[in-house]
């Protein structure tokens, strides 16, 4: 049997790194692109607002980026994530920095990095 309970403790901090200012929506194409699988949380639907990715198919994400940085045209989904990357106005390298500084930020005690925009 299932039964509501309202959490006991719930506390948000935010990290100082920003990135993809105005293109929230080109990062989670990236993230996709590369194998991250993010996923959106809101009532709307609009995944620019808030999404999560599970830690470890952002790990995967950043070891495909290093890959497509090695050699563009090694993966198969390397034209979206060209497209992603020239829409975002950035480099691969200037991703990567991104996304490893969001990693490195990210409390992933429950499994997920946890992304907001505001």
């Amino acid at each position: 049997m299932e039964s509501l309970h309202v959490a006991k403790k719930y506390s948000v901090e935010y990290g100082e790194t920003r990135g993809f200012h105005d293109k929230t929506g080109v990062f989670y194409d990236l993230l996709d692109a590369l194998g991250g699988e993010p996923n959106y949380c809101n009532y709307g639907g609009i995944y620019e607002d808030f999404f999560n990715c599970r830690t470890e198919d952002y790990d995967d994400a950043i070891q495909n980026l290093m890959a497509y940085i090695s050699d563009p045209t090694l993966l198969t989904e390397s034209d979206l994530i060209k497209d992603a990357l020239d829409e975002a106005g950035i480099t691969a390298e200037e991703a990567l920095d991104l996304m490893q500084r969001y990693q490195q930020e990210a409390d992933t005690s429950d499994g997920c990095l946890h992304f907001y925009v505001f």
